[in-house]
């Protein structure tokens, strides 16, 4: 049961590689590289449990890591790690954006199997398809299946809901993009 993070707009670890004392030459080009290494949601201490089995218990997501008091829990979740923080930095939530995490699954049949088992933990479906796709979902929703083309002419069925403190949650099959 792989699961993968393809974007993410959350806290990030960058790496960068810069040359050294002297000035480049226009010839030489400075190399530079970001890669994410984890990606941290940070909970308030009332919802952190509820937030991480989310994740683990209805997702399945593998824990790598989780503290008795789930206030620091790391996921496997491939090279980039997903993590539930306990908000001990009192960081106010940004009225502005909206979180959207894509996990790939293994199979279409994996969108299949998540989409009836949230539906069966008492998810209520709504609809998406015809408007923006940008519609807010609130915690214990989720969107009905919808099917789209990737840029490669892919055909993929995925979905999206929400997780208990209302980041949207995007479920597709791996496929290039």
């Amino acid at each position: 049961m792989g699961f993968f993070i393809r974007t993410i707009w959350l806290s990030f670890s960058v790496l960068l590689f810069v040359g050294c004392d002297e000035p480049k030459k226009s010839t030489e080009e400075t190399i530079t590289s970001f890669e994410i290494r984890k990606n941290i949601i940070y909970v308030d201490d009332e919802h952190c449990k509820e937030v991480a089995l989310f994740y683990h218990n209805i997702l399945g997501i593998p824990f790598k890591k989780n503290e008795e008091d789930y206030k620091w829990v790391e996921f496997e979740t491939g090279p980039s790690k997903l993590c539930i923080h306990h908000n001990n930095k009192r960081l106010k939530p940004y009225e502005g954006g909206i979180i959207n995490i894509v996990f790939y699954v293994e199979s279409q049949d994996r969108v299949f199997a998540l989409h009836k088992k949230l539906l069966g933990n008492g998810y209520r479906e709504i609809s998406i398809v015809g408007t923006d796709k940008n519609k807010h979902l609130l915690s214990g929703q989720i969107s009905e299946l919808f099917t789209w083309e990737t840029s490669k002419g892919e055909s993929i069925t995925s979905f999206w809901c929400s997780d208990p403190i209302e980041n949207i949650v995007q479920i597709e099959p791996v496929h290039e993009e």
